[in-house]
This record gives structure tokens, C-alpha cells and sequence, in this order.
């Protein structure tokens, strides 16, 4: 199966945060940037939202990225950690990583389930 290129219009970074207790002892979330990759975006749609009782605020965005193995070791390796996560930023927007899927297990596409953020995210 070939991978189709043209698809990915939209160009995002990724970034692994990491929760840092500053010297008077509060906790600040610690962005660095893992990779910068091109990406196809989809909202869940206007029916898909309805049915599913979603309001639009907690919807799902997906990001379609090529498959590269670097991102899939990050992802779990920060899963472990509970003081570690994931952020995707497209153009003024911040996205906390939810899920991320190795379609079909073929090494092809990973598709990456986010959730836009409104006030923690800002400092990115």
C-alpha cells in the first residue's frame, strides 16, 4: 500500500511536556519540542456529534501523520510516566494528545486523537 503525500497540508509540532516543580515548589509544565511533520486534520462532524452526544468543546480532533516508529516509542514511554504528556500545536491552536494508533498495524499512518485546549496549554 502506498502512502499518498498530498494529503498532508497542514504543518504541526509536537511536543512532549513534561510537569517540573519550580524552586517554590510549584508545578510547571515543561514544553519541548519532539518534531515539527506535516498532517491531515479532521473534525468529527455536525451528525457525529449529535449521536454521540458530544459537545463541541470535548470533540475529537485527528491528526493523520506519516508513520514514524521515533513517535510511537515516545508516546508509550510517556504513558508510563504520569508526569509526562503530549501537545500538538497547529498554527494558534493547542491540542492534548489523547490516543495514538498505528492504523491497522502496517507502519503506514498513525493516527493521533487530540482534544483542543482552552487555558492550561497557552505557554507553548
Amino acid at each position: 500500500m502506498k502512502l499518498n503525500t498530498s494529503k498532508y497540508t497542514h504543518e504541526i509540532k509536537i511536543f512532549i511536556v513534561e510537569n517540573k516543580e519550580d524552586e517554590y515548589g510549584r508545578v510547571e509544565p515543561d514544553p519541548k519540542l519532539f518534531t515539527k511533520c506535516w498532517a491531515q486534520v479532521k473534525t468529527l462532524r455536525a451528525d457525529e456529534l449529535f449521536i454521540n452526544d458530544i459537545s463541541p468543546e470535548k470533540a475529537y480532533t485527528r491528526f493523520f501523520v506519516p508513520y514514524f516508529k521515533k513517535l510511537m516509542d515516545a508516546y508509550y514511554e510517556g504513558a508510563e510516566d504520569s508526569n509526562k504528556s503530549m501537545r500538538i500545536r497547529l498554527e494558534d491552536h493547542i491540542y492534548v494528545v489523547q490516543y495514538l494508533d498505528n492504523i491497522d498495524e502496517m507502519n503506514i499512518e498513525i493516527e493521533i486523537k487530540a482534544v483542543r485546549c482552552k487555558y492550561e496549554c497557552k505557554k507553548m
